[in-house]
């Protein structure tokens, strides 16, 4: 029986290359049908359709162009050659309209260098066609990706419009008397540390008059209160309670363990001594504090009748007039009465 010789190893190498900024892919390899042969097959991936580039080589084709073919006896021992080329970069690619050629660098004696022409293949219209759908569809959806990213940082951006208008209503006050964010949060804080606000105006002298009974009849059944008063001197002040106020009998004080005065010019508050007479109010009259540590009297635009006692009574103050920066009397320029709203 006739012995066969076994098969020789499939052989086949890739390689990548970079020219002039276009990125082509190598595929060396051995084929056989009737005879042996080398394939080489180049495709340019950053080209749109993408180019490739194909030529086969039988072992006579080979011979005829360089003596250096003649020294290996078949495409089987070539092949790892060619990829030793490769691999030391012992080569140069120049592109054409119709094909690659690839510069072998020998350094051989007696031999010279040499090059193999690789053909472009002619892609059918369709699959040029295809190529450009699938371009088209990858941009299409490209762009709607883009358009849902584009909605969804509208949505963002409309949120955070919301929030901050949010924030900025929380714990604000819409006073004429109080206006910047550092006399606010100082306020805030003393009626209730870290507590979300909102502030209702019931009262402002400036809009709704200077006597006593527009103040009564706007904070009438209205509790807890903040009051914001300035003087003419520019001196601002003011008082807070949590309970009603009743100003329809004579000096009717009222009971209120969480009330205080304050002075906003030097930035302190008087907390109580004596709850029992924390308010105290009339037909003619409001007051904080018997005696009274802080009282503002009818017709307030008018008359300097409204007094700062500050003998310490029913509050933590002193004798020195603290609310009014020293005067004893004084006029009122503006009075400006909140509902305090816990959220």
């Amino acid at each position: 029986m006739e012995e066969t010789s076994a098969p020789k190893p499939i052989l086949e190498f890739n390689f990548k290359a970079e020219v002039d900024n276009d990125v082509f892919n190598i595929i060396l390899s051995r084929k056989y049908s009737k005879c042996e042969l080398l394939n080489i097959k180049i495709s340019q991936s950053n080209s749109i359709p993408p180019s490739s580039f194909e030529a086969e080589f039988t072992k006579k084709d080979l011979d005829s162009i360089s003596k250096y073919f003649k020294m290996f006896d078949d495409i089987s021992d070539l092949v790892p050659e060619l990829q030793n080329k490769f691999e030391k970069k012992e080569y140069n690619l120049k592109k054409n309209e119709n094909a690659i050629l690839i510069y072998f660098n020998l350094g051989i004696k007696n031999i010279p260098d040499f090059f193999l022409t690789i053909s472009k293949t002619h892609n059918s219209i369709n699959s040029t066609v295809e190529a450009l759908c699938g371009l088209v569809n990858k941009i299409s959806n490209e762009n709607k990706k883009m358009q849902d990213e584009i909605k969804n940082l509208k949505d963002e951006i409309i949120n955070l419009k919301k929030e901050i208008k949010e924030l900025k209503e929380e714990n604000d006050i819409n006073s004429d008397i109080v206006k910047n964010n550092e006399d606010k949060n100082m306020i805030f804080n003393w009626i209730r540390p870290k507590a979300k606000i909102k502030l209702n105006l019931l009262f402002k002298a400036t809009r709704d008059g200077d006597r006593i009974s527009a103040f009564a009849e706007k904070v009438k059944g209205k509790s807890p209160t903040l009051i914001l008063i300035k003087a003419k001197s520019g001196y601002k002040f003011g008082g807070y309670t949590t309970v009603e106020w009743d100003l329809t009998g004579y000096y009717n004080y009222k009971k209120d363990s969480n009330a205080f005065i304050f002075s906003i010019n030097k930035r302190q508050k008087f907390n109580l001594k004596n709850e029992g007479y924390a308010i105290c109010g009339d037909p003619n009259h409001f007051a904080f504090g018997g005696g009274h540590e802080l009282t503002i009297w009818d017709n307030f635009f008018s008359n300097d009748n409204s007094k700062d006692y500050s003998y310490g009574h029913t509050y933590e103050t002193t004798s020195n007039y603290e609310l009014t920066g020293g005067a004893k009397n004084f006029y009122v320029e503006e009075c400006e009465v909140f509902q305090v709203i816990f959220d």
